[in-house]
């Protein structure tokens, strides 16, 4: 195979770079459609909480895009995996399984996060070793008590809901958003691994394991990190980078038109972005 030419690397990168800043201002176009939703401070809607990951998560384009320009393929290897770990649980909330399941899966990731600070934070307390202000404590006791309360807020939700009849107690019980099978009963081997929930999000498999398999070596600092050697290869991962990231905004811009369809019926979008949407959601290799 021919080795490319610097002046092609610089090519690739200049269309790469077009494209992502492209795509980063439909984006923006799609999120605007949906600022009513900023006041709005219910996590019982489903929206809401989609309205408020999407806000976290678009920022994070930029940074990716800045840290492109540095010599530093570990920060950006890091930063895009977990733009894309975001894509997926986004994908698994809107276009996974069905509308009940979705809202499950939604509750239990709450869930997850409010019975998990009060354990953190309780840990934490119990082995500090040095003397911590007052209103330190006093906002990590409002937290706990925030977080309990709204655990059995969420669980009494679920039950209203009757989402609790669409799934074992123990799904429930263990706030397993990622489970595999509705009824089994041990959720230690009931859990998709990060590799499964990339491809459920249309993620090419070969593309999930580079994901999985080779970017951790990046993101946790293995071996594998230190083989970068040429000039050539760190460009290399800022158009990967870039271009992964193209296709995943273009995705996301797929689900705010679906799960927001009323509300982003007005959007006017590009003829050229719509065709990069449709063919990267139904022709992604």
């Amino acid at each position: 195979m021919k080795k490319m030419s610097n002046s092609e690397y610089i090519e690739l990168y200049q269309e790469s770079n077009k494209t992502f800043l492209a795509l980063r201002l439909e984006i923006e176009s799609a999120f605007q459609c949906l600022k009513d939703y900023e006041s709005n401070s219910s996590f019982e809607s489903k929206k809401v909480g989609i309205y408020k990951h999407l806000k976290k998560l678009i920022p994070c384009f930029d940074i990716l895009f800045e840290v492109s320009k540095l010599n530093s393929t570990q920060s950006l290897i890091t930063q895009l995996r977990m733009i894309v770990d975001n894509y997926v649980i986004l994908y698994l909330f809107t276009n996974f399984s069905s509308k009940e399941e979705q809202l499950l899966r939604y509750y239990l990731f709450l869930l997850d996060a409010t019975s998990s600070r009060p354990k953190i934070i309780k840990n934490f307390a119990s082995n500090i070793k040095h003397q911590i202000p007052d209103e330190a404590y006093e906002n990590a006791n409002i937290a706990v008590v925030s977080d309990n309360k709204t655990s059995v807020e969420l669980i009494k939700t679920i039950n209203e809901k009757q989402l609790d009849s669409i799934a074992n107690k123990e799904i429930i019980s263990s706030s397993n958003w990622k489970f595999k099978d509705k009824n089994e009963k041990n959720q230690n081997k009931n859990r998709y691994i990060w590799t499964e929930l990339y491809t459920i999000a249309k993620i090419p498999n070969h593309h999930a394991q580079i994901l999985q398999n080779y970017f951790s070596s990046f993101v946790h600092g293995l071996g594998l990190s230190l083989n970068i050697k040429t000039d050539e290869e760190d460009l290399t991962f800022v158009i990967l980078s870039l271009d992964y990231c193209g296709i995943l905004m273009s995705m996301i811009i797929k689900i705010i038109m679906t799960e927001f369809d009323e509300e982003t019926k007005n959007l006017n979008l590009h003829p050229m972005t719509l065709e990069i949407i449709n063919h990267n959601w139904n022709n992604w290799k």
